[in-house]
């Protein structure tokens, strides 16, 4: 989890490889803050695991639900209200 206000942007490298980290991914486009963030970014298909790379996030109000999709070789998780989320941007 990220500290910061809604709308507040983040811009984070991840590594490739993050597949085999433990973690969850809740959600799909928008995601529970709790989830590990450089897979959800692979889950959105904004990052290849292989390749890994830049992302930038931005912190969002909770959801009532939080769907359950698998996409991108990643079965996300389905959650029922959240506090906070984010949600990928293409830029800063």
């Amino acid at each position: 989890m990220y500290p910061g206000v809604t709308g507040k942007k983040f811009k984070i490298t991840c590594p490739s490889g993050c597949l085999s980290k433990p973690g969850n991914v809740i959600g799909h486009m928008v995601y529970l803050d709790e989830s590990v963030i450089c897979k959800a970014a692979i889950h959105a298909g904004y990052l290849e695991d292989s390749l890994g790379g830049d992302i930038i996030f931005e912190i969002t109000n909770g959801l009532l639900k939080y769907t359950s999709l698998f996409i991108n070789g990643i079965h996300s998780i389905g959650f029922d209200h959240g506090r906070r989320s984010f949600v990928f941007r293409s830029e800063e």
